[in-house]
């Protein structure tokens, strides 16, 4: 359990890290952005949303046992060879869970949180309208919502 709240706190740091950096961006837009703020307004939308996905995962796999649901966490079949499967079978379902959230939550949106960074520093002089930008961010967050509740565990009584 200690790793998960490990993991649960990286996940709160580096979100909070990239809030002020997505407003620093997208502040003082006018009716166009530049494209390399637009992107790095997508990119580290595209990050906060699974940071935040992740402490909630984190938290849930955090839970004592004694409020778990009964098999609700997704027990692999016998005959599934599956990484997972194998991870669930061989070290429980905290590890397997904890080890799908870090691949499909968490590292992906470190790689976006530098992305989001990297690209500030391309100035191609091209104009995109912010109305494209804050709709490609609200599929960004929609987006790590459905994936948040793909990969969720179902340890937890809610």
């Amino acid at each position: 359990m200690d790793k998960v709240h490990r993991k649960m706190e990286v996940s709160v740091f580096l979100a909070a890290f990239t809030i002020p950096a997505l407003i620093e961006v997208v502040k003082d837009t006018t009716a166009d952005m530049e494209l390399a703020r637009a992107i790095s307004a997508f990119a580290l939308t595209l990050s906060l949303a699974p940071y935040v996905a992740a402490v909630y995962l984190y938290d849930e796999l955090s839970m004592p046992e004694g409020f778990w649901n009964a098999g609700g966490h997704g027990r692999p079949d016998d005959s599934d060879t599956s990484t997972f499967a194998k991870r669930f079978r061989r070290f429980g379902p905290v590890y397997a869970l904890m080890i799908r959230a870090w691949t499909f939550i968490f590292t992906p949106a470190v790689f976006c949180t530098a992305v989001g960074f990297l690209v500030l520093f391309w100035h191609p002089g091209i104009k995109v309208p912010a109305l494209v930008v804050g709709a490609a961010c609200l599929f960004a967050i929609a987006f790590a919502a459905w994936l948040y509740l793909n990969v969720r565990p179902r340890l937890a009584v809610d």
